[in-house]
């Protein structure tokens, strides 16, 4: 029986315009893997975005960096809620 690893939804918009959504592993999977190679990757797209837990994280290409925010309301940061009456 061969076990395959949980895979996230990437959304991908290229510099066309194109949109597509994916499925992989991991950031480096989609990168290594779903153009001819990872420098092609960063000249054809725009940015990948994804969610991690409760981080929705940003890559852009131009820039080569990674943005985090919190891409759920009810997240409390500090694990405790307050009572509100």
């Amino acid at each position: 029986m061969q076990h395959s690893s949980p895979t996230l939804p990437f959304y991908i918009r290229f510099k066309t315009g194109k949109e597509e959504i994916v499925d992989y592993p991991s950031f480096e999977q989609l990168r290594k893997n779903h153009l001819e190679s990872e420098d092609l990757f960063d000249q054809k797209i725009d940015s990948v975005s994804w969610k991690e837990k409760t981080t929705l994280v940003t890559y852009s290409a131009e820039t080569k960096e990674f943005t985090r925010s919190i891409a759920d309301g009810d997240v409390n940061p500090y694990g405790w809620r307050m009572n509100h009456r």
